[in-house]
């Protein structure tokens, strides 16, 4: 970690950055059924907010596996191969 800033600093630091967009979390957890709760601070309706994609991109890098994950995954589940 190369910053750290306070939460009523975020609005001032993000803009300096200058993003085109906030990529809100923002979607039903499909284990519980619950919804995920937004990040929230003072000043972030000065952004322009995307909550569509960030939910599902998150969900699908949890599920897709790669072959180094199984091998280390297949210690940990039974029958596995």
């Amino acid at each position: 970690m190369q910053h750290v800033f306070y939460l009523d600093e975020m609005a001032a630091v993000l803009a300096d950055l200058g993003p085109p967009a906030l990529h809100l979390l923002s979607g039903v957890n499909t284990d519980s059924g619950r919804r995920t709760r937004e990040a929230a601070f003072e000043g972030m309706d000065d952004f322009e907010l995307e909550r569509e994609s960030l939910f599902d991109v998150i969900t699908e890098c949890r599920v897709v596996r790669r072959r180094p994950s199984l091998r280390i995954l297949g210690c940990y589940l039974p029958n596995h191969r």
